[in-house]
């Protein structure tokens, strides 16, 4: 997702100045598709699926750790803390094995004492 982010920022610059300035789009839009298909569940998602970026990117390696994990079955929970001005603080991934690959099904944030859905 962090890969992500970079290149939908940098096309969307790149299509700033020309006459379609909304040409990026197909482009960015495809590259989210992949993004999804090799590391999401598939499903219908509550909030829908997002095509924001911002720079600096949310989604950042360097900037969100792993604190905790939990394995039950073919169910994982990655708990992170992400430093970050923008939607930092504490995140709950769910993920599924499917095929022998684990996959990303959902993502909570941490509010006050609950984990509340976030959008994926």
């Amino acid at each position: 997702m962090n890969g992500w982010e970079l290149n939908a920022w940098e096309a969307s610059r790149r299509a700033r100045d020309t006459p379609d300035p909304a040409s990026y789009w197909l482009e960015v839009k495809a590259g989210l598709d992949l993004v999804f298909a090799g590391y999401c569940t598939s499903r219908d998602r509550p909030e829908g699926r997002h095509a924001s970026f911002q720079r600096p990117p949310e989604y950042d390696p360097n900037v969100e750790r792993i604190i905790g994990s939990e394995l039950a079955g073919d169910k994982a929970y990655v708990d992170t803390e992400r430093q970050a001005p923008l939607g930092g603080g504490a995140l709950r991934y769910t993920l599924h094995r499917r095929n022998g690959k684990w996959l990303i099904d959902s993502v909570k944030r941490k509010s006050g004492d609950k984990w509340v859905r976030a959008i994926l």
